[in-house]
């Protein structure tokens, strides 16, 4: 065993041992680190907008976003300016809506309550909507030195197997283990390069499971989960509950080349953004919902008799849905009851707005159905 690797039954980080990570995390980092746009000069709004598009989203999926979304909002100021409308436009796509919201809240408050520029301190930070403890030492630390620790999924990773913990990542109590431990092994210059070092790490070479390529490691002398052979069973996780399944009615209601949209409540799933008239039914009643949802929408106007188009599923963190497709035609145009905003709109430029992933894929089913049907 070489003489820097830790035991295979400790966790501690002594301070010979952290000063190697610290070395060659950094140098790795200097060598390897991927070219990405929010890296070149560092700013607050840029980083900002960056860590919380990577919230629960790949790099490859993020970087067109990233770069519309500047191009479209290069200012804070031009973000807290814009209507919530056009913001969650460019987000749709991403999921999560509720950060785009946070998004747009948050730099209204930077521009009011600090003239446009951001606060400096990670509590500070911590006082934005939409901004947490990972988010507020990202900035923290990458924009202004400040020694706080950038805790995500892959730095929950990469620590857990450097100090062998068994403590599962996601509860309270295994959160605080690895903040603590990584707390220990920030260096007090570069602490926003050691954070991005620990971040790209996980996610190129401390990867889940047995794709964690151990060999190419800058680390792995100082990896306890590697010297007692636990890299694979690393980190521990509590079994989540299995997403709940739910069915939905959705209405294409046609007149001429349009189809009616809604503006759905600003709160909740998918808030702010535009759908299909949808309703969410009880299993097994797909067919009664919707035979009373169309009348309600239609008001005894229809100039055709209702037909399904098929379903399609969309899976999320804590549910499962499949919506049930129905289109009819409607001798005129009518909005729908109640305060929701409507629009009539072409098939087209219906994509164009904001919808949700969950939407585009209700659409694509509409789209091949009429092909077929002609």
């Amino acid at each position: 065993m070489p003489a820097t690797m830790p035991a295979a039954d400790s966790n501690s980080l002594d301070a010979g041992r952290v000063t190697r990570i610290r070395r060659n995390l950094l140098r790795w980092y200097d060598a390897h680190q991927r070219d990405l746009p929010w890296r070149k000069k560092p700013q607050p709004y840029t980083t900002w907008i960056s860590e919380i598009m990577l919230q629960q989203t790949q790099v490859a999926t993020v970087l067109p976003y990233y770069r519309r979304f500047l191009k479209a909002f290069p200012t804070v100021q031009a973000l807290a300016g814009a209507p919530i409308g056009d913001v969650l436009q460019h987000w749709a796509g991403l999921g999560y809506y509720s950060r785009a919201r946070n998004l747009h809240r948050a730099a209204q408050v930077v521009c009011q309550a600090f003239d446009g520029r951001f606060p400096d301190s990670y509590e500070g930070l911590c006082g934005l909507p939409g901004i947490g403890d990972y988010t507020a030492g990202a900035i923290a630390s990458i924009c202004f030195g400040e020694r706080q620790p950038a805790v995500d999924g892959n730095v929950l990773r990469v620590v857990a197997r450097l100090t062998n913990c068994d403590e599962p990542i996601n509860t309270p109590a295994g959160k605080a283990l690895i903040r603590a431990a990584t707390v220990e092994m920030l260096p007090h210059k570069r602490v926003g390069d050691f954070n991005q070092a620990v971040m790209e790490l996980g996610a190129r070479v401390c990867r889940p499971g047995s794709a964690a390529d151990c060999d190419g490691c800058p680390v792995r002398n100082q990896c306890a989960a590697l010297a007692s052979n636990r890299v694979e069973a690393l980190p521990v996780k509590n079994k989540k509950a299995a997403p709940r399944a739910q069915d939905w009615v959705v209405v294409a209601l046609q007149h001429q080349d349009a189809i009616l949209l809604r503006r759905r409540p600003t709160n909740g799933l998918w808030g702010g953004l535009w759908e299909l008239p949808t309703a969410m039914v009880q299993v097994g009643r797909v067919d009664q919902v919707a035979a009373a949802f169309m009348r309600e929408l239609c008001e005894g106007r229809l100039s055709s008799a209702p037909r399904a188009f098929g379903t399609v599923m969309h899976q999320l963190t804590h549910r499962r849905i499949t919506f049930h497709g129905f289109h009819l035609r409607t001798r005129q145009r009518a909005d729908l009851g109640g305060t929701a905003e409507t629009l009539w709109v072409t098939l087209h430029d219906a994509r164009a707005m904001g919808i949700s992933t969950a939407m585009q894929k209700v659409l694509d089913l509409l789209e091949t159905a009429a092909g077929g049907a002609k």
